[in-house]
């Protein structure tokens, strides 16, 4: 029986066999050429029917007889297009262009490439070249007239698009161009007109369809919209990019189980692309919530049993519900589970070992690294992790070790790149640092997380102009990504690009609406640009979701100010307190507007109400001492800051107060000694360390210019001019007096206006010989309106008058 079934399954192998060889033995006859141009025809077949993948292999299979063969590789440029895939399509491209350099197609479709990567000038070239070779070429005017529309020249590009179809009605990149200008000075109507008319004569350019959206879009026609789109799926029911088109616009209007039935069908397109299966997920989520979702993984995993990227997918999925447990159940069965590839094991073991650290477990999470790493040295998620661990506890040197062999291995990971900035930042090489930051980025395709650390990394090196190019960069992949708009918002604001900054307001409104800080935002610019009745509306909105919070109130206020509108300033804080009598805020700003008012008493009133019902609170005491100093009642300025400080004694700012009034008093030692103190609790605050250097280096004691010397040390790195005075004063008075003249100098250059660095450098000159140069700061001392009359009485005795 065995031999009679054996005999039975032979028979159709045998049969495969002999047609298997049949097959070689007739390839073996073709010759090379033959092959080749039968490999083409077939490629070009199947990309025609949509067959991407089959086609793929055919012009590859050609490419292996002939490297160079044109038509395969503008097959191949092809698929990447279909796929928009536009680094590959460049990358051959480029290559056709070096075998074939005066191929039109080949340079109009780089052409196009480059227009689309903003290298407007490379596409204006090339454009220029093809029109010069052949003033009829209806492409190269079209690609011309779209790149001067891109470079903001819209009657230029107007005249060249109509050139362009006047030679071909259907170039649909012309059409596009005159539609856009119609778009640009808002005439949607025209534009559909425009775009009906070419479509209506050539159905098959998907671009003005895509662009006819976008004018629906702006005229709010949704059911057109959906309608527009579901043409396009029809009439290309193969291509998964218009169908992800078609989902975007369905999800907008929340038709979820329709959008789902689009992405099963992209799935099916693209079943290599985890992403698209993914989506399903993500669908499903919004449909049923967890559970859905976990049952669509579920059957997922089942179905594709040999893709771990699925279940690790499940289990980020599962780290994001905050389920941890659940993750490390699935982790520890791909562990587990025998026969499973050693890569797989791996990686498992990383992503415990990543909930290890997220639980604060570090002990037990490097013991799976090294577990890890004795099953493979240069593990790249493990060596990350270490090196992660390496750089909290200082080593720097072995980190950057680490991440090296992360690098080498594994040139595309972002974030061993990441981490590898950030360590060359600690270690000082700022150079390195910024390189390995944008690398990051370059790997990552510009995505948010990267782009917004590299931006940080670039605003703390004062390259402010290079991180707002990163951000746009970044929003140009991921427009939504809130914190790149916020952090956008606050460079453009300040940089003073007023209306920059309001674009990025806007653009996070469309995002989330009911996010207070679009009203502060707005608010700012359009206080820059002078519209204070848009920054009065936007801040009131942005106080209507706040009301507890002191910054929206304060904007709000000042926007009343600065459009002279003082008095509805006054009457909303008023209103404000009313409603709210513990409104602390409010007073503070009260007393504010009543004090530049001439109003101090009233003022004082305010405070003191402000004071009595949030006695912990210093604001109040602060603002009370001022008014007082100001009007020169120092008694009643000193009991404020005794009481202040009875109730809050550990506060720094009421004891720099204190210091103040007991100057005015000229007890020196007990201000001195107040500044000591503070010094000693915050040894980096530069403005104490430059308030008691000050103090100490007037004094004719070698020993307390010793002491100013040292506590300005603090200030030789700064810029502030105050403060370099105050370090150069010190510097000289303690003996330094080469480099204390210098220091100087730099701020008497820096701040010509400011009396005692005048005095300070004059005197400094006047010791040193230099007596005209002295003369001309001490008279400048003397005639300066605003100097004290002490210094004015000592520069006049310095030079003999």
């Amino acid at each position: 029986m065995k031999t009679k079934t054996g005999s039975m399954n032979r028979q159709p192998l045998l049969k495969t066999i002999l047609f298997a060889a049949s097959a070689l033995a007739i390839a073996a006859c073709a010759s090379p050429e033959q092959r080749l141009e039968k490999y083409v025809k077939s490629g070009e077949r199947f990309l025609e029917d949509g067959k991407l993948g089959m086609a793929n292999v055919q012009f590859l299979n050609a490419l292996k007889i002939d490297e160079q063969n044109v038509a395969a590789l503008q097959g191949l440029s092809r698929i990447a297009e279909k796929k928009a895939d536009y680094n590959q399509m460049f990358g051959l491209l480029q290559r056709l262009n070096r075998i074939d350099p005066k191929n039109v197609r080949v340079r109009l479709d780089l052409a196009k490439l480059y227009l689309l990567g903003d290298e407007s000038a490379d596409a204006l070239d090339l454009a220029d070249a093809l029109i010069t070779e052949d003033p009829k070429n209806a492409e190269a005017l079209a690609v011309k007239a779209a790149t001067l529309f891109r470079l903001g020249n819209s009657a230029e590009a107007v005249e060249f698009a109509g050139q362009s179809l006047a030679i071909d009605p259907k170039i649909a990149d012309a059409v596009a161009v005159l539609a856009s200008a119609r778009v640009k000075e808002k005439d949607y109507e025209g534009a559909l007109a425009i775009l009906d008319k070419a479509i209506a004569a050539d159905g098959s350019a998907p671009v003005l369809e895509l662009l006819r959206v976008q004018v629906l879009s702006a005229l709010g026609r949704t059911d057109d919209i959906k309608a527009a789109y579901r043409k396009l799926v029809d009439k290309n029911p193969g291509d998964a990019n218009y169908r992800r088109l078609y989902v975007t616009s369905l999800l907008e209007n929340n038709e979820l189980e329709a959008a789902r039935e689009q992405l099963v069908e992209v799935a099916r397109l693209l079943p290599k692309q985890n992403e698209a299966k993914l989506d399903i997920v993500r669908a499903d989520y919004r449909i049923g919530g967890r559970a859905k979702a976990e049952e669509t993984f579920k059957r997922l995993i089942a179905d594709n049993p040999d893709e771990p990227d699925l279940k690790f997918a499940f289990g980020a999925f599962l780290r994001e519900q905050k389920d941890a447990a659940a993750a490390e159940k699935l982790y520890a069965g791909i562990i587990a589970r025998k026969g499973v590839d050693p890569d797989e094991k791996l990686r498992a073991k990383n992503e415990l070992a990543a909930i290890r650290i997220a639980e604060g477990k570090r002990a037990e999470a490097e013991t799976i690294i090294n577990e890890i790493l004795q099953a493979d040295a240069r593990d790249t998620g493990a060596l990350t992790k270490r090196a992660g661990f390496k750089i909290d506890a200082g080593d720097i040197d072995g980190a950057i070790a680490d991440l090296r062999l992360v690098v080498n291995d594994n040139p595309d990971s972002w974030p061993a790149r990441l981490l590898l900035a950030a360590a060359f930042e600690q270690k000082g090489d700022l150079n390195l640092a910024e390189s390995e930051f944008a690398q990051a980025v370059e790997k990552a395709k510009r995505a948010g997380r990267p782009s917004h650390l590299f931006a940080r990394y670039l605003i703390r090196q004062n390259k402010k102009d290079r991180a707002v190019k990163v951000l746009t960069d970044s929003l140009s992949v991921e427009p939504a990504n809130e914190d790149n708009l916020k952090l956008l918002a606050a460079l453009r604001l300040d940089s003073q690009d007023w209306r920059g900054a309001e674009e990025a307001a806007k653009a996070l409104a469309e995002i989330n609406k009911d996010d207070a800080i679009v009203g502060s935002i707005l608010g700012a610019a359009y206080s820059g640009l002078k519209d204070y009745a848009g920054a009065i509306d936007a801040l009131t909105k942005e106080h209507e979701q706040r009301p507890l919070s002191a910054r929206p109130l304060a904007n709000l206020v000042q926007a009343y100010i600065d459009a002279g509108r003082v008095a509805d300033a006054e009457r909303f804080l008023r209103d404000t307190i009313a409603k709210n009598t513990s409104s602390y805020d409010a007073r503070i700003l009260l007393a504010q507007i009543e004090r530049q008012s001439g109003k101090s008493a009233d003022a004082i009133e305010t405070l003191k109400a402000a004071a009595a019902g949030e006695p912990l609170r210093p604001e109040a005491y602060e603002a009370m001492y001022g008014v007082y100093a100001l009007e020169g009642r120092r008694a009643e300025a000193g009991a404020v800051i005794d009481g202040a400080l009875s109730a809050l004694p550990d506060n720094d700012g009421l004891h720099i107060l204190k210091a103040d009034h007991l100057l005015s008093e000229r007890k020196f030692d007990e201000a001195i000694a107040i500044y000591e103190t503070i010094l000693a609790r915050r040894p980096n605050d530069l403005i104490v360390a430059n308030n008691l250097a000050s103090l100490l280096s007037d004094r004719d004691d070698a020993e307390s210019r010793k002491r100013a010397a040292t506590v300005a040390a603090a200030l030789k790195d700064a810029e502030n001019p105050y403060f370099v005075d105050t370090y150069g004063w010190a510097l000289y008075r303690a003996g330094d007096k080469a480099a204390g003249l210098a220091a100087l100098e730099k701020a008497a250059a820096a701040a010509p206006g400011v009396v005692d660095i005048r005095y300070h450098y004059g005197v400094a000159l006047l010791e040193s010989g230099e007596a005209e140069r002295a003369r001309v700061e001490l008279e400048a001392v003397i005639a300066a309106k605003n100097a004290a009359p002490d210094r004015v009485v000592e520069a006049r005795r310095l030079l003999g008058q």
